[in-house]
C-alpha cells in the first residue's frame, strides 16, 4: 500500500502477515434461548507491523527530504465476549 499517489516504492507500507483465532461456544441456558462465548486471540505471533501512515516532502537547503510515518498495530491482545439471546 502506498501512502500517497506517485507510487514510489520508498512511500510504501512494508508487506505484512498476522495470525487470529476465533473461538466461538454456543450452548442453550435458560432462561435465555442460547449464550454465545468468544474468544478471540489477534496477533498470535506477536508480529509488528503497520498498516497505516502518510508522507511528507520537502525542499530545505535546495535539498527534498521525504519523510514516512506509520500506525503501528497492537501486538498480541486477547478479547472476549459473551452474547445472550433470548
Amino acid at each position: 500500500q502506498y501512502l500517497d499517489n506517485t507510487t514510489n516504492a520508498a512511500r510504501a507500507i512494508k508487506e505484512y502477515n498476522y495470525l487470529n483465532l476465533l473461538i466461538r461456544y454456543t450452548a442453550k441456558v435458560k432462561p435465555f434461548k442460547e449464550v454465545v462465548a468468544t474468544l478471540a486471540l489477534n496477533n498470535i505471533t506477536g508480529a509488528l507491523y503497520a498498516n497505516n501512515g502518510y508522507t511528507f516532502s520537502y525542499v530545505y537547503g535546495g535539498s527534498l527530504t521525504t519523510q514516512n510515518y506509520y500506525f503501528p498495530q497492537a501486538g498480541f491482545n486477547v478479547l472476549g465476549g459473551l452474547t445472550f439471546k433470548w
